[in-house]
């Protein structure tokens, strides 16, 4: 059987990490599971969170590697041999059960995040629809850019502004938008 590089490496770092963070753990809680479950936790979240595995058979790899040695810290740190002999089955089915959960998480919030993204350019893409008075074109790329911009964010052309005639009430000579249909100040409909 050949062993591949990298699983090599994981597995002494797992043994390492598993090893260590076991004693702190039971030396600090005196509880054999709590320590048992926080140390793969820890293992399982380091691997994940640097990137040392690449799918989900390398992370099962790892939880039998934290099982490996959590029952080596155990039984050489620990004398209760019976204890450990008796919840091999149940440390390897735990170890496994977590890191199944580490990857159902990541997978979930990988899926979340995408979700996101695409919600967030629709949204971008209806603010700029919504408010078509907001924004004009550039003249020389054609993108839309707020109406009070003095250059383009895309490809920095300067935005002439374009001078507008004003124009007046007939009834009560305010000054009114040339687009508007009637005076906000006296009602009067604007020919």
């Amino acid at each position: 059987m050949e062993v591949n590089e990298k699983v090599l490496k994981n597995l002494i770092l797992c043994i390492f990490l598993g090893i260590v963070s076991f004693v702190i753990i039971f030396y600090a809680t005196y509880e054999m599971w709590v320590s048992i479950i926080i140390s793969s936790l820890i293992i399982g979240f380091l691997s994940n969170g640097l990137g040392v595995f690449d799918n989900f058979d390398e992370v099962l790899t790892a939880a039998i590697y934290a099982f490996v040695a959590t029952f080596i810290a155990f039984y050489v740190f620990i004398p209760l041999a019976s204890l450990v002999a008796a919840a091999i089955l149940m440390w390897a089915c735990v170890a496994a059960i977590i890191a199944a959960i580490i990857c159902f998480i990541k997978l979930y919030y990988l899926k979340k995040g995408n979700e996101d993204n695409s919600n967030t350019t629709t949204n971008v893409n209806k603010k700029l629809t919504d408010n078509p008075n907001e924004f004009k074109d550039c003249p020389d790329c054609g993108a839309k850019v707020k109406k009070e911009a003095k250059f383009c964010e895309k490809c920095g052309t300067k935005i002439e502004e374009v001078a507008t005639e004003d124009v007046f009430c007939d009834s009560c000579g305010a000054k009114i938008e040339s687009d508007a249909e009637f005076c906000d100040s006296c009602g009067a409909k604007i020919d």
